[in-house]
């Protein structure tokens, strides 16, 4: 005869495999995504050239990977208005701001660079309006009189190319011959009628416009003297 079994005993399998799907259950609704978050510290380009124009309160900045940025002051603080991603191999070096007009109401901004091109850029639509040559080579420095309307690069060569600023771009190009090593640095008089130039010899040179007030009229060396760095000046 067949042997029974207890009732007790044919429960128990049933409330074994009801408990193991409770706890299965719960240990489901209990368990946490976890999202893992890398976070990148950015750290930013040094700044190679600022330009700062105090009528319209903007300010250009030219970083050392050849990014520009256009930064303005409104009443929240500063902000950037404008920026123009280097291209790879256009080391620019300097840039030159000149403020709004009727003629050009988002300002004109010009830079300059070792491949030895002057460029002039378009504001509103963030790309190269012009190119001009530098007629010296790699351009280290550039200086911009809006007054006399002359803007003026330093090359390589050690002389400096001073061109005319017009509605339509940039003419009228003088040339003042090479004196020296390259000119890494310029600055204007405020009249406009002089130009300093600095140069990698340790030299300072200083230019005159001769007459007519216009960039390709005659440019004279007036002097030429050394700063030491006791602060002597020997010519």
């Amino acid at each position: 005869m067949p042997a029974k079994r207890a009732r007790g005993a044919s429960r128990q399998p049933a409330a074994t495999a009801s408990s193991t799907s409770a706890a299965a259950k719960g240990a489901a609704t209990s368990s946490v995504l976890v999202h893992r978050c890398r976070f990148v510290d950015q750290v930013p380009d040094p700044v190679e050239s600022l330009q700062y124009d105090p009528s319209c309160s903007r300010l250009a900045v030219l970083r050392a990977n050849s990014d520009i940025e256009l930064w303005s002051l409104s009443e929240g603080g500063w902000f950037r208005e404008a920026y123009v991603p280097g291209v790879p191999d256009t080391p620019v070096r300097r840039l030159a701001l000149g403020s709004r007009t009727a003629s050009h109401p988002d300002g004109r901004l010009f830079s300059c660079g070792l491949h030895g091109v002057v460029t002039e850029w378009d504001l509103a639509r963030l790309s190269p309006l012009d190119n001009y040559d530098s007629l010296g080579g790699a351009a280290w420095s550039l200086a911009l009189h809006a007054g006399s309307a002359r803007l003026a690069a330093g090359c390589e060569d050690g002389g400096v190319t001073v061109f005319g600023v017009v509605e339509e771009g940039l003419e009228n190009v003088y040339r003042l011959p090479a004196r020296g090593g390259r000119v890494l640095s310029l600055a204007f008089s405020s009249s406009g009628g002089q130009l300093v130039a600095g140069g990698a010899d340790g030299s300072v040179r200083l230019w005159a416009l001769g007459g007519g007030g216009a960039a390709r009229h005659t440019w004279r060396h007036s002097c030429q003297f050394v700063l030491e760095s006791e602060g002597r000046k020997r010519p």
